[in-house]
């Protein structure tokens, strides 16, 4: 529903800063396996902290491999992480020149 794609977003963007992965990326290493203990494991990381498990968060990282940022997106599909991470990297090389 709109209403929650705010909601999502955060969540998204605080599971990619959080864990230091993409939400894509926690969804295949939890919940796309066949172990109930990684499925149990991230349910309950989702309660407690109120992370995603699904696309849509990317992580940004310095050149020193530093996180600097997460980014939540909604109804934005593989591609489109992609194209949004470039932009917002392409911000910050602008931005520190």
């Amino acid at each position: 529903p709109p209403l929650l794609y705010p909601t999502y977003a955060q969540s998204k963007a605080r599971t990619a800063v959080g864990l230091g992965i993409s939400s894509r990326e926690v969804s295949s290493k939890y919940i796309s396996t066949n172990s109930s203990a990684k499925i149990e494991q991230m349910r309950n990381m989702s309660e407690l902290g109120d992370l995603a498990h699904f696309p849509g968060g990317v992580v940004v990282k310095n050149e020193e491999g530093e996180i600097i940022a997460g980014i939540g997106t909604n109804k934005c599909y593989k591609e489109c992480e992609r194209v949004l991470l470039l932009f917002v990297l392409t911000l910050i090389v602008v931005n520190q020149k």
